[in-house]
């Protein structure tokens, strides 16, 4: 307080309370010392109570002489001489506690090519000596043989180089050495493969398999891929996927050849024609088009304008006229163009079956919409469709967008629907679950059961999957769903790896590849792609909104290939049509996550048996899983997710009892959050 003050000095110097420590006067008066009161809470109050300990340095070392003089200076001898200890150390040194701790550990794991391991000798040994000498096994050898000797271990079989350490002991001092399984079931250890520099292009690439490929028992099963021996590990990483070059779309334009009509192949060539430009020109590409013909010739000392027969030859074309080379329309005019196709392909609005309701909210945003240019601007309305989950919403929106797009305007869906709530009678931020959806146990797997019963005995996959979904807000809930669900389905997995990469060049030796691989996010794929024939997924990026493949709409597989997915569209105006998904290069920002760009390319699609609330607005289902163990995050969500369905006995909600309960309330609770400055 500034109005309480003391002035000294004859009025000279006036001091408040900001320069009075916080102090107590018990402990002052007891003591009579300067004692101060502090939390310590912050490095700065350790800092001020071991005050001398951080004021200079521990000691100074001053030498003088003359530079011809050959005096060495022990250092270590000089530290262990004079060394200030504060008292905590001290007594820490006393108790001999550890002055330091790893913990977990970390196993160093080695790396080398077939017979290219590092050989020690001692410079006195003769030739002999070293030659004859059985080499010691390193940590990847001896993984190998460990496998290849211990069939029956399967939970080796499944565990990948990197990871052995954790259940495994690579005894060193043993001759020979080997790997033992760990005699307890905790303690493991870490495993760091030794960096490689991309520039060693076998040794790199062998340490990328390393990371994809469990249970290998030689260098040659790291070379081996669905039964074909590849003659090197780069080979072999690229037959995986793990790598791309510029053959990516070519192999996928062969494969999509095998299996899709003409007019998708058409699709799919031009969604290639948006990737970049291939950074060298091979053979067959010269071989279909004439690339850069005028610069070949005048490499050669020819040119076109002076060779004979020529004009003779190719009728001259004008290229001052227009004509020759049409416009370029601009974003927005190819945006109108492509609105405009999809809306008269369309049926007709006005000869939809709208119920009374529906047809009002319909005819008066029509009229308002078509309104004559020349209208009064003031008569413009905001409108607002509201109704419970399955009455229509999403129907009288598209009707109005096609309608308007006959009449060569230009309407956009720029947000989708129920993404806000109204607050009605609520009188705290909790609801109460009605009995008739709140599901009565904490058991994952039992909700699992409730919405996709019989799930590995459908027989009409498409139809099973198209109107069933778990919810939850998070997703690494929806991950670990996912994963449960997908072990559940029968049929052969197949496992799709990414290709990441910095996007900075100058960036990339400083970013291990198994990291960018960690990366996980909503809005981007997983490294490791598991999928099975019949699965659900969900677009992850607006490929193709003419053929219904738009971020959000799920799929049914249908078929899985090397480079291509297809798939059946479960939700939306296309549900029925059969796509086709081929990889995609994904690009990530730096973000307060992750310091640095860099791309990811995978299938634009991940598992869809879960998703999160906020990718399920404007979808209509009709058996929903609302899994609650932690609450909504975000404005609208609670309501998003139970008006997905059309009654309530088609939504079941399983939340945790410690966060359900309210004190001397009967029934079970859930947070609701409701902004209510979106309404003002």
């Amino acid at each position: 307080m500034t109005d309480r003050t003391i002035s000294r000095h004859s009025g000279r110097i006036t001091i408040d309370n900001r320069w009075v420590v916080p102090h107590n006067l018990y402990l002052v008066a007891k003591y009579n010392a300067h004692i101060n009161v502090e939390i310590c809470s912050q490095v700065n109050s350790v800092k001020y109570i071991y005050k001398y300990v951080y004021k200079g340095h521990d000691r100074a070392q001053v030498y003088m002489g003359s530079s011809a003089q050959d005096d060495h200076q022990d250092e270590i001898k000089k530290f262990l001489d004079a060394r200030y200890v504060s008292a905590s150390e001290a007594c820490w040194g006393i108790m001999s506690f550890p002055m330091h701790k790893e913990y977990p550990s970390t196993q160093r794991l080695d790396i080398h090519l077939e017979n290219d391991r590092r050989v020690y000798f001692n410079e006195n040994e003769s030739s002999d000596q070293v030659l004859n000498r059985t080499l010691p096994e390193t940590t990847l050898t001896a993984w190998f043989k460990y496998n290849l000797e211990n069939p029956e271990d399967n939970e080796a079989k499944q565990t990948l180089y990197p990871d052995f350490c954790e259940k495994y002991v690579f005894h060193k001092q043993q001759n020979p050495r080997v790997w033992r399984p760990r005699r307890s079931g905790f303690g493991g250890a870490i495993g760091r493969v030794y960096a490689v520099s991309p520039k060693d292009i076998e040794k790199y690439h062998l340490r990328i398999l390393l990371y994809r490929i469990p249970g290998a028992t030689s260098f040659t099963y790291m070379r081996t891929y669905n039964g074909r021996v590849y003659p090197s590990y780069q080979a072999t990483a690229r037959a995986m996927g793990l790598l791309q070059d510029d053959n990516e779309w070519n192999d996928t334009m062969s494969e999509a050849s095998t299996t899709m009509s003409p007019q998708k192949i058409q699709q799919q060539k031009a969604r290639a024609l948006n990737q970049p430009v291939p950074t060298e020109i091979t053979d067959e590409m010269y071989g279909h088009c004439l690339l850069d013909l005028n610069q070949i010739l005048v490499a050669n000392q020819f040119d076109l304008k002076t060779m004979d027969g020529f004009k003779d030859v190719f009728p001259t074309v004008d290229t001052r006229d227009s004509h020759a080379y049409p416009e370029v329309s601009t974003p927005l005019e190819r945006m109108h163009a492509t609105l405009l196709i999809e809306a008269l392909e369309a049926p007709d609005p006005n000869s939809l079956p709208f119920n009374p309701s529906q047809l009002v909210a319909y005819n008066a945003i029509q009229r308002c919409a078509l309104a004559d240019e020349n209208y009064d601007a003031a008569q413009s309305k905001l409108f607002f469709i509201d109704g419970p989950g399955g009455t229509g919403k999403t129907f009288i929106i598209n009707a109005l967008l096609d309608v308007v797009r006959k009449q060569n305007h230009i309407a956009i869906a720029v947000a989708s629907t129920g993404t806000v709530t109204l607050p009605g009678d609520i009188p705290s931020d909790f609801v109460r679950i009605p009995d008739e959806m709140y599901f009565n146990s904490t058991n994952l797997l039992d909700l699992l059961a409730a919405v996709f019963p019989n799930i590995s005995n459908s027989s009409t996959i498409d139809q099973y999957f198209a109107k069933r979904v778990i919810l939850t807000p998070k997703n690494q809930d929806v991950s670990v769903i996912n994963n449960l669900l997908l072990d559940n389905l029968p049929g052969r997995k197949f496992t799709y790896y990414s290709y990441d990469q910095v996007c900075d060049p100058q960036f990339r030796m400083q970013v291990p590849l198994e990291l960018l691989n960690s990366i996980e996010s909503g809005s981007l794929p997983p490294h490791e792609l598991v999928l099975r024939v019949g699965s659900p997924i969900m677009i992850l990026r607006n490929l193709d909104p003419s053929a219904g493949l738009c971020n959000g709409t799920r799929l049914i597989v249908k078929s899985l290939g090397v480079r291509i997915i297809e798939a059946t569209i479960a939700t939306g105006p296309k549900a029925g049509d059969v796509v086709y998904t081929p990889r995609t290069k994904f690009i990530t920002e730096a973000n307060g996550r992750i310091p640095f760009d860099f791309s990811r390319t995978q299938f634009p699609v991940r598992l869809a048996f879960a998703m999160t609330i906020n990718k399920s607005q404007s979808q209509t289902l009709s058996n929903v899983g609302l899994y609650l163990f932690f609450h909504v995050f975000s404005h609208g969500q609670l309501y998003v997710a139970m008006s997905r369905v059309s009654k309530p006995s088609s939504i079941r909600i399983m939340v945790d009892p410690d966060i359900s309960v309210l004190e001397n309330l009967p029934g079970h609770f859930t947070h609701n959050i409701v902004n209510s400055e979106v309404f003002q």
